[in-house]
């Protein structure tokens, strides 16, 4: 009986997210760790949003390119406390990708290709206490306005948790040149907000604070 599982390590076998899909494994609705590390995956399996005690969940050193875009994303894994996509090509995110990971602890995305941090990825994310997504290649322009402003947050508000230890010191810019190798929260944010081409960019309607200024997205 499948449902019985509470492991599974199935990494280094060469499956693609439809051979996951189409396995044993869509059974396992019971299990809380799953490994699916050094695998050929472009996105994440669909059957994923049928295990609702998954508690681990490691897609490293994958191929995925998206999270939320062409799958369903982490939709209804209340429970997932760990998530691990690190050695990806990952470089969009869908904005309420993480929404549902009201028990997450552990995020873990370093070495993808992810450009512009967000505010709205980390709305629900109040338990958040690890956040490791160095060596992406982070635009520090307008765009990222939206999470400049949620790091200058002072506490937490009816829209946003307040994440100080978790966000801080975890964003090092790429570009623009003149800010490599800083930390956008050196940055000042009238830096953030008159660089880059934000011509086509919707403006936030968030406001975690409820006072004027850049809200975050």
């Amino acid at each position: 009986d499948f449902s019985l599982l509470y492991s599974v390590n199935i990494a280094s076998n060469e499956l693609d997210q439809n051979a996951i899909d189409n396995s044993w494994l869509a059974n396992t609705n019971g299990l809380s760790i799953l490994n699916l590390k050094a695998n050929l995956m472009t996105s994440l399996p669909t059957s994923l949003t049928s295990m609702r005690y998954l508690a681990t969940l490691d897609v490293s050193d994958n191929k995925i390119t998206s999270l939320g875009i062409n799958d369903n994303g982490l939709t209804g894994l209340k429970n997932l406390y760990q998530f691990k996509a690190d050695n990806n090509n990952i470089n969009k995110i869908a904005s309420n990708n993480f929404d549902g990971l009201v028990s997450l602890g552990l995020l873990s995305m370093e070495r993808n290709a992810l450009q512009y941090p967000r505010a709205r990825w980390f709305r629900n994310l109040c338990n958040l206490n690890s956040l490791s997504w160095e060596q992406n290649p982070w635009v520090c322009d307008c765009h990222a306005t939206g999470f400049k402003v949620l790091l200058n947050e002072t506490q937490s508000n009816n829209n946003y948790c307040y994440l100080p230890l978790a966000l801080a010191n975890t964003v090092q810019c790429y570009q623009p040149d003149n800010l490599n190798g800083k930390f956008i929260d050196n940055v000042p944010l009238s830096n953030i907000t008159s660089s880059g081409d934000c011509s086509s960019y919707t403006a936030p309607t968030i406001n975690p604070t409820n006072q004027p200024g850049p809200q975050p997205v």
